[in-house]
């Protein structure tokens, strides 16, 4: 029983060392969250915001894996659904209509309050008409560039809009007057900026502690300490006045207000937000959702997965919160401390919920000590850390690049990438977000000219360059519609990616081993390597396989800088199709479990030497043998050798290559059951390539002189040896063909 019990206890502590973990993060992000989305309203109004904030942290997380999600995803407030919404108060406070119905500014930034929560029901509505619907793989895949600009675009008003606060100047201070005027407390800016030292030097060198942690607490000491030597001095902190605690009624007030005639008439614009909200936050959650299915080596069901999530962004904001996102950090956060199941996020929101408690009981008491200048750097610090690193990435490739056709593609990416984070900043990411589309729609007519797969091939239609025995080369025919390989000839980037998983998907219902060839692929984004990854992390779930081949320079430099390489092995990326499809070949048939290749020796009968010969052939044929043992990287035949006999391999693999020039090609690999040698034999010219071992191994000789006197003491038995010969001599020229037709192509 004790036993049980302590079982219980180590499965158990890794969820409960994740709520206290994530606790710390989601408290912060729950505050920034709410401070974002009301800061155009004013201070007086910050603590709704807050209260909001907290709501969304404790059913955000809590209820997703209790609807079906998964339990190794994790919801939070976050900070760029919070700066969509801060867009959305400022086009309500211009709106007509708003003007109208409440003349009163106060009465409409409690109209706007009221309103707030609206936008994230309608959210959460259509990101469950999004999973009902089976199209979460379409917001999925979003243009990079697009989703770049809009985060991009949020972390630089998060920045320049927490700016003011971190430096101690009144709140709706413009950007001129940021840079033009001098701050109205040195001592607040002072306090400000050594908050923000704190906070990058703390994530960089100190790990223990989350560095929102140490910039606060330094922070808010720094602050209360200054300012008790110095009584003269002043500065704001969290709240101000009474705190607004929770109230039911004001969340009946948000859908009363909704059956007034006039403000009906802004639905369309909290539509139009909520559309941006929802793409945005199911983009974001089906990125931690990848993450969390790599981390925990698992696939989740999207459709599923965002059903839950709107499920509890409606829940929430029929309590009055906003609508929360998966959260990637807290993804790696859940994952590092080892939590594994709901309680990680039940014990979280509860830990929540009890600091909304001591708020409500305290009358803020909590966030009336936390400094406005401390907050404000921490969502500097945020704001600077969600800039995406795609578009400098970009920019540095497009100048190294010496490749037309991929510059012509990085610059419409980059391009494309800078408007929709100028039009974020100057408009707002609902703008930002139908323009970049529109823009990315023009690029993808321009970029999708030709088809995506130029041609489909089987193991039955090609077959590698490495030889065989008769019993091998049987169960590869049988089974060659295991193997595809897909010549692709399109860019693949964000118009074409969504193809490339479904093609590739659609092939792992018949085929276990896909070969794709990138031969004639100029250019992959960011979306395009995601595609890419996910396709290998799906079919390597299903127990299959995925290879990239002729992966050039730019097209590895893309996989790498957007971390595709990672969910590939390195015998997964070969540099010709040819080598890829002999490495599939040898996996097939090793996992269908030939004894060619469980290191014994090969019976005559199973090669492709005695292929038709009776037992007592064989055992003729045997007697004319001469068995050589070699070691691994001997060099069996040399290049320009004299002619000799030939060579049955029974054990170990050889390889054949020819050197030009300073190079040296690769010809085939022969395997037990195959034979090499015998154009020297037939012909009687020197030999014409090299033969090396790549392992340890025994074959059978057979010399010239030998196979003489096996012609005048058993001509039948030579002319069937003969036919043998010419029958693999023709497979390999077959193949030989088929090699050089891709070499030319």
């Amino acid at each position: 029983m004790r036993n049980a019990n302590s079982q219980a206890t180590f499965k158990y502590r890794g969820d409960l060392t994740s709520a206290a973990g994530n606790f710390v993060v989601c408290l912060i992000m729950a505050i920034s969250s709410g401070l974002i989305a009301t800061a155009p309203l004013g201070q007086a109004y910050l603590s709704h915001g807050i209260v909001a904030g907290l709501l969304s942290a404790i059913l955000g997380t809590s209820l997703p894996p209790l609807l079906g999600g998964s339990p190794h995803q994790f919801n939070a407030p976050r900070l760029s659904v919070a700066t969509i919404l801060a867009a959305g108060v400022i086009t309500m406070l211009a709106s007509p209509v708003l003007r109208q119905t409440f003349p009163d500014p106060d009465q409409a930034a409690n109209a706007i309050v009221l309103l707030l929560p609206i936008i994230s029901l309608l959210a959460g509505l259509l990101q469950i008409a999004v999973g009902a619907l089976n199209i979460a793989s379409v917001i999925k895949y979003l243009p990079f560039p697009v989703l770049t600009g809009i985060m991009d675009g949020i972390a630089i008003q998060i920045i320049f809009g927490q700016l003011p606060a971190m430096l101690g100047y009144p709140a709706g201070t413009s950007w001129t007057a940021l840079f033009s005027t001098v701050p109205p407390s040195a001592l607040v800016a002072g306090i400000g900026l050594v908050t923000l030292a704190v906070l990058f030097a703390s994530a960089r060198w100190i790990k223990a502690i989350p560095p929102q942690i140490a910039g606060l607490l330094l922070g808010a000491c720094m602050f209360h300490l200054l300012l008790n030597l110095r009584p003269g001095s002043e500065g704001e902190t969290l709240v101000q006045g009474n705190f607004v605690a929770f109230s039911p009624e004001r969340v009946l007030a948000s859908f009363n207000l909704l059956l007034d005639g006039d403000i009906a008439r802004l639905l369309p614009l909290l539509a139009t937000i909520a559309v941006t909200v929802a793409i945005v936050a199911t983009v974001q959650s089906l990125l931690s959702l990848s993450l969390a299915d790599s981390l925990a080596n698992q696939r989740s069901n999207t459709s599923r997965e965002m059903i839950a999530q709107g499920i509890a962004n409606t829940l929430t904001s029929l309590a009055g919160g906003y609508a929360s996102a998966g959260s990637a950090a807290q993804v790696r956060a859940h994952a590092r401390f080892g939590g594994g199941s709901s309680l990680a996020h039940g014990l979280c929101a509860i830990l929540v919920c009890f600091f909304l408690f001591l708020l409500t009981t305290t009358n803020g008491a909590i966030l009336r000590s936390i400094p406005l200048c401390v907050m404000g750097a921490i969502l500097v610090h945020v704001g600077i850390g969600m800039t995406d690193k795609w578009t400098l990435t970009t920019l540095r490739r497009l100048q190294k690049s010496e490749d037309g056709e991929e510059r012509t593609n990085l610059s419409q990416d980059f391009f494309l990438a800078v408007l929709v984070t100028t039009l974020t900043v100057v408009l707002n990411p609902t703008y930002a977000l139908l323009l970049g589309m529109a823009a990315a729609f023009l690029i993808f007519l321009n970029r999708s000219s030709a088809s995506l797969v130029r041609r489909r091939i089987t193991g039955l239609q090609r077959r590698s360059m490495s030889q065989w025995s008769k019993h091998c080369e049987q169960l590869l025919q049988e089974h060659g519609r295991d193997i595809v390989i897909l010549e692709l000839q399109q860019p693949v980037f964000f118009g074409s990616a969504d193809r490339v998983l479904e093609i590739v998907e659609a092939e792992a219902q018949q085929a276990r081993y896909i070969i794709l060839d990138l031969k004639r692929v100029p250019y992959i984004d960011g979306t395009g390597a995601l595609a890419l990854r996910r396709a290998a992390e799906k079919l390597q779930l299903d127990g299959k396989h995925l290879r990239l081949a002729h992966m050039r320079g730019c097209i590895a430099k893309a996989m790498r800088d957007f971390g595709a390489l990672a969910a590939f092995a390195e015998t997964a990326i070969l540099p010709i199709t040819e080598d890829a499809l002999a490495i599939v070949e040898f996996e097939m048939l090793r996992d269908i479990g030939t004894s060619e290749l469980d290191g014994h020796e090969i019976a005559l009968n199973q090669s492709a030497l005695g292929f038709g010969l009776s037992a007592d052939e064989c055992t003729v044929l045997e007697d004319c043998f001469e068995h050589r043992s070699f070691s691994q990287d001997e060099h069996l035949i040399r290049d320009g050798d004299p002619s000799g006999g030939l060579f049955l391999l029974l054990s170990g693999v050889v390889e054949i290559s020819k050197q030009l020039g300073e190079s040296s090609i690769r010809l085939s690999i022969i395997h037990p059951g195959a034979f090499f040698g015998e154009m020297a034999m037939i012909t009687n010219s020197p030999r014409s390539a090299d033969v090396f071992a790549q392992s340890d191994g025994l074959c059978a000789y057979l010399s010239i002189e030998r196979f003489h006197q096996l012609e005048s003491s058993h001509p039948e038995l030579a002319r069937k040896i003969v036919r043998n010969l010419y029958l693999t001599l023709a497979d390999r020229l077959r193949q030989t063909s088929s090699m050089a037709r891709e070499l030319a192509e």
